[in-house]
């Protein structure tokens, strides 16, 4: 999703970071999240408490002194309180389910216009297309118009393009400092289609056709450099793909393919990557291994080094049995250069890299930093502002003292880990859902259609913490629904489901 505001503000809109879904570890449960702050010489923390549950997607956008203004879940609009702006719930047909959030790692963006009370809204949306390869997950681009003064979504569900390649949202600005291209590729093609972008309305698109088809329809992770010159995607399956950028005409060119070392990943979904403040290193990580490449070397494929592999812990809430272990997932740079990472499921904990534009190991990894809320996979994602204009980040400011401890690699728990799973998927006939190791005596099956309507509950028993259940689907007809698995009124996990 992209947001445009007055460009002469627009220096310090990725000041503030939301991140965590909530707290079930307290008396009364909540769906409270922490800020981080970057307006400061020392970056701080506070607990912003809110209603929405973020999977996946958040937005978040500040004013020109780093004060946040406007916050999304990707399913609905909410202003710095949390209050629901007028007309700006269900900006989606599909896929916003109760408060659980949409879906969509990178599908919201917000960018400057010259009013800095209209702002043009470009969003990524999943739908269910039924074509003679059957049903499939394809994404368009979407467009909204908000007043923010006035707290007023005008206008929602403007499309714009149809079938992309997944939820990799980027945007940088243009040669002239203050049009912008937005960067979106085909749906399995090599075809890139840039959008320019003048006072929030799309003026031309410049295709380049360069490189490969994408293998892998949700790519884990794109990122223009923060100088503009070049753009990078990601994914175990498709490999690090790298070009250069023209900012003046919008295309692509010097295609890169660089292997990655293998981690024995198969998931498209799993990775991410980050270039450093400086744009020289390029950083790309799978869920067991971060690597750092050199783009000013002359064979940067050749300058690969590994700064880190994943260290074995283990958390999370006892209702998820307590022992949720943490991966490497979306990488992210911020205002201070360091670059935050998130955590694969959804726990209390992050990585972050130190020092990015240092050579090697001394970019200095630091991982499972304990956060004071419960973040389910989500990284904040912005572009450079301040392109051009001024230095895209400061790294004199000091990492938050008031918050972020690392903490032990040894797990703090030796409960096995909590086991769920739901196949097949797609399905016909029936569903199977599989739990190990579970804390709970009995969990409820939920089947929803995309609106959010209950078709099918199943409660199940569990003996010494599992369980294997069949599901008949004999009453539901084909196309896609979300399942939810739930112990004691709490969601424990959810996902789509395709019936055929």
């Amino acid at each position: 999703m992209l947001l445009f505001i007055s460009p002469l503000r627009a220096q310090k809109h990725d000041y503030t970071w939301l991140y965590g879904y909530g707290d079930f570890t307290v008396s009364e449960a909540n769906f409270n999240g922490v800020l981080l702050h970057f307006e400061g010489q020392e970056v701080s923390t506070s607990i912003i408490e809110k209603d929405q549950f973020l999977f996946l997607t958040s937005l978040s956008y500040s004013d020109a002194e780093g004060r946040l203004q406007l916050y999304s879940d990707g399913c609905d609009f909410y202003d710095e309180h949390g209050d629901l702006l007028e007309n700006g719930g269900f900006i989606h047909d599909e896929f916003c389910v109760g408060n659980n959030g949409y879906p969509a790692d990178q599908g919201m963006l917000a960018l400057p216009t010259s009013d800095e009370d209209i702002v043009s809204v470009f969003y990524d949306e999943e739908y269910l297309a039924d074509d003679s390869l059957g049903f499939d997950i394809r994404v368009r681009l979407l467009r909204a118009m908000v007043d923010i003064k006035e707290n007023i979504v005008l206008s929602k569900k403007e499309e714009v393009l149809d079938t992309l390649a997944g939820n990799i949202l980027s945007a940088t600005k243009h040669a002239n400092g203050q049009d912008w291209w937005i960067l979106n590729q085909d749906y399995f093609s090599n075809e890139y289609k840039c959008l320019l972008v003048r006072e929030g309305e799309v003026i031309d698109t410049v295709s380049s056709f360069i490189g490969t088809e994408v293998l892998a329809q949700g790519s884990s992770q794109s990122n223009f450099s923060p100088d503009g010159t070049m753009f990078a995607r990601f994914n175990v399956l498709d490999d690090l793909l790298l070009f250069d950028f023209d900012r003046e005409t919008g295309r692509l060119s010097n295609f890169r393919h660089i292997e990655v070392p293998s981690s024995l990943e198969t998931s498209p979904r799993t990775g991410g990557l980050s270039f450093s403040g400086t744009s020289r290193f390029l950083y790309a990580n799978s869920a067991l291994g971060i690597w750092q490449y050199d783009t000013q070397a002359s064979d940067i494929a050749g300058s690969v080094v590994q700064v880190a592999e994943r260290e074995e812990f283990a958390t999370g809430q006892e209702i998820f049995g307590n022992s949720i272990p943490t991966f490497f997932r979306r990488m992210s740079l911020a205002p201070d250069c360091r670059i935050y990472m998130s955590s694969r499921g959804g726990v209390d904990r992050i990585y972050v890299i130190m020092e990015p534009d240092q050579k090697g190991e001394a970019c200095d990894v630091v991982q499972n930093i304990k956060i004071p809320v419960w973040n389910a996979r989500t990284t904040p994602h912005f572009p450079n502002y301040r392109l051009d204009t001024a230095p895209f980040c400061d790294s004199s400011k000091a990492f938050p003292s008031d918050l972020m401890i690392p903490v032990s690699t040894t797990s703090t728990t030796s409960l096995p880990s909590a086991r769920i799973g739901v196949y097949p998927n797609p399905a016909s006939d029936y569903l199977k859902v599989y739990l190990k190791h579970m804390s709970s005596r009995e969990v409820s099956f939920v089947l929803r259609d995309v609106l959010g309507r209950e078709l099918l509950r199943r409660e199940i028993d569990l003996h010494n913490g599992e369980a294997i259940e069949q599901i008949a689907l004999d009453q539901i007809t084909t196309g896609l629904y979300v399942y939810s698995i739930y112990s004691e009124g709490r969601v424990l996990y959810s996902d789509r489901v395709v019936i055929e």
